[in-house]
């Protein structure tokens, strides 16, 4: 039982989130290389569109969720990646898109390879009639678009959960940086000394 719950807090204690930018990459030079962000569409629900510059998100490496944080003035929620319809959003939702980011910084996730950027997609502010939002539907004006995750190399991962716990009462952690060649260079925080202080309680 007790090596059951050593292997269980080391699993736990290694996920992280990490800050990450997401953009389009594609054949056609309207859209390649714009990148992803969020507008409101809805109560807790933010579609996603292209523009010059890539939103700030966050992923969580254990749940594969991207999300971004709505905070009001009693709770923070995760907004997470979704599809509502026709159109790819931010949504607040258990229901979220699992994501695998592979080493070379693209999206592998149920639906990837029908994903568009798209005008006219219906959306109840009418943003899209000047605007490529991103969507799993074809209209008169869309493009097929990969989506690429750049992880932002200055933003040091926060480590969640059992992990934070963990360091903050087993004393000192020890972080080491590893990072992905190109577009997949992320942050990733080790936990040797503190977590090596938990196995050890946990034993004794």
């Amino acid at each position: 039982m007790k090596f059951l719950a050593i292997l269980s807090l080391s699993s736990s204690a290694l996920a992280t989130i990490s800050s990450i930018q997401l953009f389009a990459k594609s054949d056609d030079s309207k859209v390649d290389g714009l990148g992803l962000y969020s507008k409101h569409e809805g109560a807790a629900i933010d579609y996603l569109f292209l523009g010059k510059n890539g939103a700030d998100l966050k992923y969580d490496d254990e749940k594969k969720q991207i999300f971004q944080e709505l905070k009001t003035s009693s709770i923070t929620v995760r907004q997470s990646f979704t599809l509502g319809g026709d159109v790819y959003e931010l949504g607040a939702t258990d229901n979220f898109i699992p994501v695998t980011i592979n080493k070379d910084g693209t999206l592998s996730f149920t639906g990837d390879d029908k994903v568009y950027a798209s005008k006219n997609v219906n959306d109840p502010y009418r943003y899209s009639e000047s605007e490529y939002a991103v969507s799993n539907k074809k209209t008169d004006d869309s493009a097929p678009i990969t989506i690429v995750a750049k992880f932002s190399d200055d933003k040091a991962a926060e480590t969640s959960g059992v992990a934070q716990a963990a360091s903050s009462s087993a004393g000192p952690a020890q972080a080491s940086v590893s990072n992905f060649e190109g577009a997949a260079g992320q942050n990733k925080l080790s936990y040797g000394v503190g977590m090596a202080a938990v196995v050890a309680g946990l034993v004794m």
